[in-house]
């Protein structure tokens, strides 16, 4: 019956591998369950590594390969983790043999996050690497519990072939260094020690307590235009908190001390549109459960005339009426005459219309 159906269910796997007792299966679950959280922030960093490592539409072959690898990554992870859970559920062979892929996929996943450090496709400040750092360490001890139990020598020599990995990067211990690390502007050394702190990226964005969303400024990008007007990049990040799909509604950026928009300046706006093609991807609507979101802002400010960045905010509200805001303080501008009696934001005189 080497052709029969029996035989062709072991050739794909249906049939193949170690048989586990039910109390031992029961372990394994419960290890599984427990580390849900960790292994799909994992995937999700490896998706944001990938949304971040140059644009898609580039053709150098170098980049290509960097964005194939992590695709492989992603998708090997989340077919590893699917298999496992199959076997699980239905009590089949081969639940060692499918544990061992899923934690060396895991591993895999590891070593591409610290990889995506070198290439800048990952931040240490980044909320999303904050919430799965701790994440990943419960999720390394608990499978060294899992293996000690006498029960499970099946496993145990499975997952010592595989290793505990590479260490991974710490959040750096100086707020200067953050900063500089985002490109966030220094004024006098003064001003950075007393402002160095709020200043620090990345800074989340204001919500009620439980919302399912956590949105976080993690770049900021800043152009002066012609006199007329300063143009903001803001990279955004989102975590969907919740295990259902989110709803994100648009994006407004606002200056309070001086208009929006200069949506009536030509210039202005073919301005943006430039920084626009240059900064994919764009936020979009919608983003999965436990899956995490980034893209770019942009916006055009009043221009200073004594220098600096004005005041400006940005606000959002999901699908359920939530509201998140996040507010930034003007910084820098030079000393005034102390004949001048100017307004804090002076309205230019260079013809600007917004």
């Amino acid at each position: 019956m080497r052709n029969g159906p029996l035989a062709r269910l072991k050739r794909v796997g249906i049939y193949s591998g170690t048989k586990l007792r039910k109390p031992e299966i029961a372990i394994i679950q419960g290890f599984v369950d427990a580390n849900h959280d960790a292994y799909v922030q994992a995937i999700g960093l490896c998706k944001y590594a990938l949304s971040n490592f140059g644009d898609p539409s580039d053709t150098d072959p170098k980049d290509k390969i960097v964005r194939g690898s992590y695709q492989l990554r992603i998708d090997d992870a989340e077919r590893a983790r699917g298999v496992l859970i199959d076997r699980l559920k239905n009590k089949a062979r081969g639940v060692p043999e499918s544990l061992e892929n899923y934690y060396r996929e895991y591993q895999a996943m590891r070593d591409s996050i610290v990889a995506a450090f070198a290439i800048g496709a990952v931040s240490v400040d980044w909320v999303g690497y904050a919430h799965w750092q701790p994440a990943d360490q419960v999720f390394l001890n608990g499978l060294r519990s899992l293996i000690a139990a006498p029960e499970l020598d099946a496993v145990r020599g499975r997952i010592k072939s595989v290793g505990w990995g590479v260490t991974l990067p710490q959040k750096p211990t100086s707020t200067r260094d953050t900063m500089q690390a985002h490109g966030v502007p220094t004024n006098s050394q003064d001003v950075r020690n007393s402002r160095e702190k709020a200043d620090a990226l990345p800074i989340r964005f204001s919500a009620p307590d439980g919302a399912d969303l956590e949105i976080s400024l993690v770049r900021e990008e800043f152009h002066p235009f012609e006199y007329k007007a300063i143009l903001l990049e803001a990279k955004i990040e989102i975590l969907n908190r919740t295990t259902k799909t989110k709803y994100v509604g648009p994006f407004a950026i606002e200056s309070p001390t001086g208009g929006g928009l200069n949506i009536h300046d030509i210039d202005v706006s073919r301005a943006i549109y430039r920084l626009k093609e240059k900064k994919p991807p764009e936020l979009h609507g919608v983003i999965g459960p436990e899956d995490t979101l980034s893209g770019w802002l942009h916006a055009s400010l009043p221009h200073q005339p004594w220098g600096g960045i004005g005041e400006y905010s940005i606000k959002m509200e999901d699908e359920m009426g939530t509201q998140y805001t996040l507010r930034r303080e003007r910084r820098g501008s030079r000393e005034r005459p102390s004949s001048q009696s100017a307004p804090d934001n002076p309205t230019p005189q260079t013809g600007n219309d917004g």
